[in-house]
């Protein structure tokens, strides 16, 4: 570690049954992701808060704990039940299906992350549309490096852009990054609406995924992406993805094809839990055998 000194801390009780690793496991984006750190036991992340950026530190053990550093360390405590879990209440959905049965019993303790305000989702599903995942993580590594600032701490991270940070340039330097054009542009709307975007984090999940579509360059993958993921919405979906349907299609039937529609009704059943399934197939990492190139993801958005 280092001497800096945690100037806020927090601790909880664990539940029963939690797996650290397995809740935290989707926040990173890639293996270097400059803004966080993840190793057995522990998780860094440079967040920013309303009352400025921290690093904030938590930790598996008899009890989960936090540690944070910076001007935001309070409220970064604050937040550090949601981004545990620690707020979500898992369910059983077994009953309704074998292969999920069997899944919960290979992945028990899973809880869905809810990991901060709708920009920094944005911030982070954005770079992700449109391509593949290793050129996603790519664009955000090298987003967050060049327009980020390096937060003090125990460890070297990086604080991704504000709104701000990212009004205050244009698409074409944003796109220096690899980012495609529509994703730079779809970056500065957003920036420019952030807190109106923070304001639709407590609405239902219905009225946040039409709400958030309005804006240019968000569509259906992007509003499921950022309502799993990032809100916890334990009923969203994820479609327009060229990879799930069949991956879902693949550990609910057995089936190597599928589409969006016939995935939704595969997951009809599951309603209000569809995003639990579809994260622990992602957990599992369940997909059907591959017989030729992965296709067009230019659909995705």
């Amino acid at each position: 570690m280092s001497s800096v000194h945690a100037s806020i801390q927090g601790r909880w009780e664990r539940p029963q049954v939690y797996d650290f690793a397995g809740t935290l496991r989707f926040l990173r984006l890639g293996s270097h992701d400059p803004s966080l750190i993840q190793c057995p036991g522990e998780l860094f992340t440079a967040v920013h808060t309303a009352a400025g950026p921290a690093v904030l530190h938590l930790a598996d053990g008899p009890e989960l704990s936090a540690q944070a550093w910076g001007p935001g360390a309070e409220m970064a405590v604050k937040m550090a039940p949601d981004w545990l879990g620690l707020n979500d209440s898992p369910v059983t959905l077994g009953h309704l299906h074998p292969a999920v049965r069997e899944l919960e019993r290979r992945f028990p303790g899973l809880h869905l992350a809810r990991p901060g305000r709708v920009f920094d989702g944005l911030l982070r599903v954005i770079p992700q549309q449109l391509v593949a995942w290793t050129d996603a993580t790519v664009f955000w590594r090298r987003l967050v490096e060049q327009f980020g600032t390096e937060l003090p701490g125990p460890v070297r991270l990086m604080l991704p852009p504000s709104p701000d940070a990212v009004r205050a340039h244009s698409a074409a330097a944003l796109q220096s990054t690899g980012m495609l054009p529509k994703m730079a542009r779809c970056m500065i709307d957003c920036a420019r609406r952030a807190r109106r975007l923070d304001a639709l984090a407590d609405l239902s999940l219905d009225e946040f995924v039409r709400l958030v579509q309005v804006l240019p360059g968000v569509g259906p993958w992007t509003a499921g992406q950022l309502a799993g993921f990032h809100l916890a919405h334990s009923d969203a979906v994820i479609v327009g993805d060229y990879g799930m349907p069949h991956s879902i299609a693949y550990a609910l039937t057995g089936r190597e094809r599928s589409t969006d529609s016939e995935m939704l009704e595969l997951l009809e059943p599951f309603r209000p839990h569809r995003f639990r399934v579809i994260r622990l197939i992602m957990h599992a990492g369940i997909v059907p055998p591959r017989r030729g190139p992965r296709g067009d993801l230019q659909t995705r958005r």
